[in-house]
């Protein structure tokens, strides 16, 4: 299993794509899409020497659905999902097998101020039809 985590965008101003500037959406870019292909080259050669194996690639739902000021990350992320993709059909023959799980918007420590961002709560409000919620005991419930 390929646990994949890449850099986490800085998400907190909204940058409008006609606005942003290129060193942070190409090194979004590079380091989600190249690290998910090096990782995922390692684990194939070892997983084909040994006869099988399954890889699977944490993702996210934004190579699916667009958010406001986000498009460093969508475009990350559809090429993760694309490559993804293509291992899945080039690596049968070695029996290795490979998807990816793509998380909805999670709150964590580390993105508290995009939760708060008015245009991000409205787009999930609109389109994420079961949202979770902190519970007393600091845990989250899926309504």
């Amino acid at each position: 299993m390929l646990q994949y985590r890449a850099l986490q965008c800085d998400l907190s101003p909204s940058i409008k794509y006609y606005a942003s500037y290129v060193e942070p959406g190409f090194k979004t870019i590079d380091r989600n899409i190249t690290s998910v292909y090096y990782c995922g080259l390692v684990c194939a050669r070892q997983m084909a020497a040994n006869g099988s194996g399954a890889i699977v690639v944490t993702s996210s739902q934004v190579s699916e659905v667009a958010r406001p000021g986000m498009s460093h990350c969508t475009a990350a992320k559809g090429g993760v999902r694309q490559l993804v993709r293509a291992m899945a059909v080039d690596l049968p023959p070695y029996g290795i097998r490979v998807n990816a799980i793509a998380s909805g918007p999670t709150l964590t420590p580390g993105n508290p101020a995009m939760f708060e961002r008015p245009d991000v709560a409205e787009v999930n409000q609109r389109t994420i039809p079961r949202q979770g919620c902190r519970s007393q005991d600091g845990g989250y419930t899926i309504l």
